[in-house]
């Protein structure tokens, strides 16, 4: 965010010690904030990470990089949240982010929105894999959504059984694209209502 992509992966190979420093300044400020939000007696429900960080096939740089400069500083701010009581704590990357999960799990990242489909991300798999340790949000495909109720019922149907175990929260795996129409739109919401058991959506 502060470099852009290009200039970041030319300073990972020739100005490390300024990644390093960007890594640390970036943990210190998160640290300082929520320690300001803390002792005003703020008390948060989850907290959220904004890490965009992967791609199509897989995350922008190693899993090695992550846990050598980056997991050290993820633990610094979960040890504060779970001080604090936040148990949920959400990490946000596109792309295919199966290489990192177990990485963010180990240092206490529970959750991890979008699930992107184009990347090959499935939903039901993580489940099996990690059971209802992981919080998922995401992983209705967003490009389904223009293709009509067809599509859209596949997508629903796909998660269901997420919604019946808890811990999954259905949404697209991003903004919801400009070509879906309100109909659709619509009609997403009506079926994702249906599978609900609570009476406050009756």
């Amino acid at each position: 965010q502060y470099m852009g992509l290009e200039n970041l992966s030319f300073a990972l190979f020739e100005n490390m010690k300024l990644v390093e420093e960007i890594i640390e300044w970036q943990t210190y400020m998160s640290l300082e904030m929520l320690k300001h939000v803390f002792d005003a007696g703020v008390t948060l429900d989850f907290a959220w990470m904004f890490e965009d960080m992967c791609f199509n096939l897989g995350p922008l740089v190693s899993p090695e990089f992550v846990k050598k400069y980056m997991a050290p500083n993820y633990r610094k701010v979960v040890d504060l949240l779970r001080k604090h009581g936040v148990d949920i704590i959400f990490l946000d990357s596109d792309g295919n982010i199966e290489k990192l999960l177990p990485i963010w799990l180990d240092c206490g990242i529970n959750g991890t929105f979008p699930l992107e489909v184009a990347s090959g991300m499935d939903a039901v798999k993580l489940r099996k894999k990690y059971g209802k340790e992981l919080i998922m949000i995401g992983n209705i495909d967003k490009r389904s959504l223009a293709k009509g109720k067809n599509a859209i019922d596949q997508e629903v149907e796909k998660v269901k059984i997420l919604l019946k175990d808890g811990g999954y929260f259905i949404n697209c795996d991003h903004h919801i694209p400009p070509d879906v129409s309100f109909e659709n739109i619509s009609y997403f919401f009506n079926q994702v209502k249906k599978l609900s058991d609570y009476k406050e959506t009756d």
